[in-house]
């Protein structure tokens, strides 16, 4: 049912096998009297909208042993120390959604404890609108037990190092079945007025055409992402050694970016989305 309501008073609630919670109200929904010990038997938890979630008592996770699947949102509060902690004993656990580990939350914690084996039984990962802090390569290429993978990174002011990130990682994940990447509309819209004030400000007008090898092209280019140099996985037919303007950052179609990746994990079904970021919330891997 649509929860209207600002506050919701959980106390009472027990033996339930399953728990999804979804506010339509854009601060999200406070939840009174929620405790975990009623519910020791859930298999399904979300919590995507949860304001207060980061009140919550989470050493008290670790007990709901039968969890198979865990979608929590609004984690930005969240102590992730703690949560990954806490994490590490559901030993049931097949899904994991975390939506909005942004600001203080180290998604690497919990890439630690997913890569050290605890989770055994996890096969399907998504992260929603969090952040790729450094080390992020190292922390992924761990997680070798997942097979399907979303990834909707957010797109601050790091977004070249981000995408260089992602795709460092992800191409060492040879066991994935399923790899969504998201890139959001802004992001394309950002880097194309970019390439059009660029391309105003070279004296000879000329265009270049992302992931065409460096040839001029009068086609205005679109659906290009920047990566930070040296592409990962790509094989640069340029040579720039004696460019005096030599950039850090290249411009690259959507279209090399999934070509590389496919490449790269040829058993893997790779598919680059993009979406804007209002509707990113509503994407998921369909469960095959």
């Amino acid at each position: 049912m649509s929860l209207k309501d600002e506050k919701l008073d959980l106390s009472g609630v027990q033996q339930l096998s399953e728990l999804r919670l979804r506010s339509v109200h854009a601060n999200g929904l406070q939840l009174i009297n929620f405790d975990f010990t009623p519910l020791l038997q859930l298999r399904h938890l979300s919590l995507t909208t949860v304001e207060n979630l980061h009140t919550l008592d989470f050493d008290r996770l670790r007990e709901l042993t039968v969890l198979e699947s865990l979608e929590l949102g609004s984690c930005d509060k969240l102590n992730d120390e703690q949560f990954a902690e806490n994490l590490g004993y559901l030993v049931n656990l097949q899904r994991l959604r975390i939506e909005k580990g942004s600001a203080n939350f180290n998604i690497n914690k919990v890439l630690a404890v997913v890569a050290g084996g605890q989770l055994s039984k996890l096969v399907q990962f998504e992260l929603i609108n969090c952040d790729v802090k450094n080390n992020f390569v190292e922390a992924i290429r761990e997680c070798r037990g997942i097979k399907r993978l979303l990834l909707i990174p957010t797109y601050v002011s790091q977004s070249a190092a981000t995408n260089f990130m992602i795709m460092s990682g992800v191409m060492q994940l040879t066991g994935l079945e399923t790899l969504h990447w998201v890139v959001t509309n802004e992001l394309l819209r950002v880097t194309e007025l970019w390439l059009d004030q660029s391309d105003n400000n070279r004296p000879d007008k000329g265009k270049k055409s992302p992931g065409s090898s460096g040839a001029s092209s009068p086609v205005k280019a679109r659906d290009c992402i920047p990566v930070l140099k040296p592409v990962p996985g790509k094989e640069d037919t340029e040579d720039e050694a004696g460019s005096a303007n030599k950039q850090q950052v290249e411009i690259v179609a959507l279209k090399t970016v999934e070509e590389i990746l496919q490449k790269k994990l040829s058993n893997t079904s790779v598919k680059l989305l993009k979406i804007s970021h209002q509707h990113t919330w509503r994407q998921v891997i369909e469960n095959v």
